[in-house]
């Protein structure tokens, strides 16, 4: 069974870095209909590891989930792990490519994230229901740009897709 899109507005465009990550880039839109079965497995995963996500303070840290496919098709899911110290909070993007990376996974094909950060847009496309404004495209909220560099070391043109804790896949960014 595949995991819903929502089609988004337009992307954002900020500057690209070496390694091809868009730091701080908005998120592009994902086409309407369904996720192809094997991202949608991605969307799935990052969903089930984000109760899992150890964020007592609930500071800067969101509770995430996220998975990461490698070129061999295996699958590696994990969690935010807050920490007093922000600086040393483990995004979910994050603590997936390690635990890819320390099973031998030197490539990868695609990756997902669920957070509460991609929300819903209003109907009329103003900001968010919390009252937020929304990121570049309404309702989702792109990675830190330094969790997408941890991915892009392995990597350009990695697909990131954006899911809220519904599962309904909203953008996508890539590496």
């Amino acid at each position: 069974m595949g995991v819903p899109e929502r089609e988004s507005d337009g992307p954002g465009s900020q500057g690209q870095n070496p390694g091809g990550a868009r730091p701080g880039a908005g998120a592009a839109p994902v086409a309407p209909g369904v996720l192809e079965p094997e991202d949608a497995k991605l969307v799935t995963l990052a969903r089930s590891a984000r109760p899992r996500a150890y964020v007592p303070r609930g500071g800067a840290a969101a509770a995430e989930g996220a998975a990461v496919r490698d070129t061999d098709g295996r699958t590696y899911a994990a969690a935010t792990v807050e920490n007093a110290d922000a600086r040393l909070s483990v995004s979910a993007l994050r603590a997936a490519v390690v635990a890819a990376a320390s099973s031998g996974a030197r490539s990868f094909e695609a990756a997902a994230i669920v957070s509460e950060r991609v929300a819903l847009p209003a109907p009329d496309g103003g900001p968010a229901p919390d009252g937020d404004a929304p990121p570049s495209v309404p309702g989702t909220a792109a990675p830190a740009a330094d969790d997408l560099l941890v991915l892009g070391e392995f990597g350009a043109g990695v697909p990131v897709f954006l899911a809220s804790p519904d599962g309904v896949a909203r953008g996508r960014v890539t590496t």
